[in-house]
């Protein structure tokens, strides 16, 4: 038996045992938070959120630190349908339909990328990802291609100082196997998950660490409660049913 079964065979009695367990959670969390714990097929990230952070490179500046990527995995699936329901909105099951074949067959990242750069030419078109490439980086270096790269619509301009802060909501979409080899794009046994952002002699990446086995329900903080919940679940899964062809 390989150390990896092992941890999955012994995480499953106590899965067993707590399986009548729900977690609590604040008012507006509750859809989050009272799910089980859940056996992993693949690879799940302990946390959603994942602030930009400088591995090497001239220009730290390139991106601000407030720039963040969000996972766009079933904990937020879950929480923005929740959301939504809560403001009244109906949902479409073919939009249900469209979220759960995303789900099952990509990595979707949502990159908020901010720039105060102070050559506003160039931090206009950085945060829309113009000269800047974004892969997956596997644990032995192999580098993955996105599927597709979504830019977002319009950037936000305004004044900072004697600076100007350009931000955009850009989608970075990946497919979760090689559909040749069938192999995972990120293996499950990783210890961490990396999208990594090149450009201007830079490299940026965000981050995600592995989470126990079996996968704990996701419980934000206000911060991050805040950004996952920053673009709505109609507006995320119509754009990426139509995109991806979900719809067909």
């Amino acid at each position: 038996m390989t150390p990896h079964l092992g941890r999955i065979v012994v995480w499953g009695f106590v899965a067993l045992a707590a399986g009548g367990l729900l977690l609590s959670c604040k008012t507006g969390k509750e859809d989050a938070a009272k799910a089980e714990p859940e056996f992993v097929t693949e690879f799940f990230p302990a946390t959603i959120i994942s602030g930009i952070q400088l591995e090497k490179g001239a220009y730290s500046n390139l991106f601000s630190p407030d720039s963040y990527a969000v996972w766009l995995g079933s904990d937020v699936t879950r929480l923005r349908r929740a959301k939504s329901l809560e403001k009244g909105e109906k949902i479409d099951p073919k939009l249900d339909a469209a979220a759960a074949r995303v789900q099952e067959n990509y990595l979707v990242f949502e990159c908020r990328l901010v720039s105060m750069l102070p050559d506003m030419s160039i931090a206009y078109d950085v945060v829309g990802l113009r000269g800047v490439t974004a892969c997956l980086v596997a644990p032995d270096g192999r580098k993955i291609p996105p599927t597709q790269i979504v830019i977002g619509s319009s950037a936000s301009d305004e004044p900072q100082g004697a600076l100007r802060k350009f931000a955009r909501t850009n989608l970075i979409i990946f497919q979760k196997k090689d559909l040749w080899s069938d192999k995972a794009a990120i293996d499950i046994e990783a210890p961490s998950a990396r999208l990594v952002l090149e450009g201007f002699g830079t490299t940026f990446r965000f981050e995600w660490a592995t989470a126990l086995v079996p996968h704990e329900p996701w419980i934000p903080n206000q911060d991050e409660y805040i950004k996952a919940l920053k673009t709505g679940f109609k507006e995320t899964y119509t754009r990426l049913g139509e995109l991806l062809h979900t719809f067909d």
